[in-house]
């Protein structure tokens, strides 16, 4: 009688700890669930489980989906579960999306045992655009700021200035043995980029090119005004240059996400409408121009902010 119970006893443990063993909890969450286009928030992908169960998280690309980019994934961190017989893993990823509206992250799929599969629940990530009030007076861009020369550049200069220096004396010698006619050319006095580009940006609005039709036109007018600022503003000759391309050299020299978000839907909706001839609608249409007049005001409010801290000293 009792060796039945022993029996009994054993496959009631193997019950359990079959069950056990199948008791896996995933989850992924959100930082931050609204963000700005072009921000950046964390998402958290966790797995709870039984000691001694092998668990794989999902392999990952350098997209969620289609507007939803991995910017880094971190390492996977193992911590405490809640007891001595269970273990959680942990995997943090930073993500950003420079699509706005609301997008379904899907479930993430996480395989376990022998062919086995569990997933979390789907997230939903909303991205909006900066809100630009065009009524508000323009704002001066930030300065360049001079970054210190050692002292063993200047030797490096000296040596350079040499040649330049020999060039110029013989140019001065044989320029007095041979009289060259001087021409006066009148210097143009060059205009402000910042309210060119403003003005540029009002006139095509007042035209309504859109609303009658004319969008390849439109968004390929807004895209040279803003190429041609950020040659004149920053002295950066994009405008021989693809979309992509110009994203690349403005990324050099500019790092904030919040410019560079709208400069690549301005751009990147042009190339759309230009290339694969996609007639965007009317909100999109609008979000451009708000986005162009946007990027530019940024830069005018950091260059008023400059010249004020200049000003108080």
């Amino acid at each position: 009688m009792k060796s039945y119970q022993v029996h009994i006893c054993y496959i009631l443990l193997a019950v359990f700890m079959q069950a056990a063993a199948q008791d896996v909890r995933v989850n992924a969450s959100l930082e931050k669930s609204n963000l700005l286009i072009g921000e950046q928030t964390q998402l958290r992908l966790e797995a709870d489980f039984p000691l001694g169960l092998q668990i794989q998280f999902p392999v990952l690309k350098d997209t969620i989906r289609k507007g939803i980019e991995i910017i880094s994934e971190g390492k996977t961190d193992t911590l405490n579960g809640k007891d001595s017989t269970r273990i959680k893993l942990r995997k943090i990823l930073t993500i950003t999306s420079f699509d706005t509206g609301y997008s379904a992250i899907p479930p993430f799929v996480f395989s376990y045992g022998q062919n086995k599969k569990t997933s979390t629940e789907a997230l939903l990530l909303g991205v909006h655009s900066v809100a630009v009030d065009t009524t508000r007076a323009f704002k001066d861009i930030r300065g360049v700021r001079n970054a210190p020369i050692p002292w063993w550049d200047y030797l490096r200069y000296l040596l350079y200035a040499l040649p330049l220096l020999a060039g110029y004396l013989l140019y001065r010698y044989f320029k007095k043995k041979t009289p060259v006619a001087e021409v006066i050319q009148k210097q143009e006095v060059p205009t402000d980029p910042y309210l060119e580009a403003i003005e540029a940006l009002e006139k095509l609005k007042a035209e309504n090119l859109w609303q009658q039709g004319f969008h390849k036109e439109y968004h390929t007018r807004i895209s040279e005004v803003l190429k041609i600022f950020i040659s004149r503003a920053f002295q950066l000759h994009v405008l021989e240059h693809t979309s992509d391309e110009t994203l690349v050299l403005f990324a050099r020299i500019e790092k904030a996400q919040i410019p560079l978000g709208l400069l690549r839907q301005v751009l990147l909706l042009s190339d759309m409408v230009k290339f694969a001839k996609q007639v965007p609608i009317g909100g999109e249409n609008d979000l451009s121009m708000q986005n162009a007049v946007g990027f530019i005001e940024y830069y005018v409010a950091i260059k008023k902010q400059e010249k004020n801290e200049v000003a108080a000293g």
